[in-house]
């Protein structure tokens, strides 16, 4: 298979990503929107709580970086790993659309590399959105500044995530170095 094929064909899907992880921030600012206009018409008012949520925030907070830099490397890591032994599968492989056999058949490691790519994000993010939401619903609570500025450091977190075709090519084709290096080693 030509090089540019694979690249041709993960860069038409690209934009599948994109949309998922832009509801992602889109739900996230809407929800922080709605916080706001509740908090600033007197509609949320502050409550009374014995252990202030904002405490479970840092450490829920502190607990999702920790996951978002372990996980997402670690399903990589291993998938590669499967790939290289030939052993990678979809995650339900009985129930892969036949469009995505297709595409899986056409792109080979590249566009097993894809489906991992997306996976490894999704995850990712969801790890930054749900503590994005738990900080809107603190500030919601507690009316606590610095739980309104980790919502907006992690929605600002979670739009990073939303990949360019560029950035998934290169990342493709690192993971594609890697996995050969390792197969030259033996591992």
């Amino acid at each position: 298979m030509p090089e540019h094929s694979w690249q041709a064909e993960v860069s038409r899907q690209v934009w599948r990503l994109q949309l998922i992880v832009a509801a992602m921030v889109i739900g996230s600012l809407v929800f922080l929107a709605v916080v706001l206009v509740l908090v600033y018409s007197g509609a949320a008012r502050e409550a009374a709580l014995e252990l202030p949520l904002s405490y479970v925030l840092a450490v829920f907070a502190v607990a999702a970086l920790a996951a978002r830099a372990v996980v997402p490397a670690a399903i990589v890591s291993n998938a590669r790993r499967r790939i290289r032994e030939g052993v990678w599968q979809p995650l339900q492989p009985s129930n892969v659309p036949q469009g995505v056999q297709a595409f899986l058949e056409q792109t080979g490691d590249a566009g097993k590399l894809w489906q991992v790519l997306m996976s490894r994000t999704i995850i990712a993010a969801a790890t930054l959105e749900g503590v994005a939401f738990f900080a809107c619903i603190t500030y919601m609570l507690e009316h606590s500044w610095p739980s309104l500025v980790v919502a907006v450091v992690f929605i600002a977190c979670l739009a990073l995530h939303v990949p360019s075709q560029t950035g998934v090519i290169l990342w493709i084709e690192e993971q594609l170095r890697l996995i050969d290096e390792e197969r030259q080693l033996g591992r």
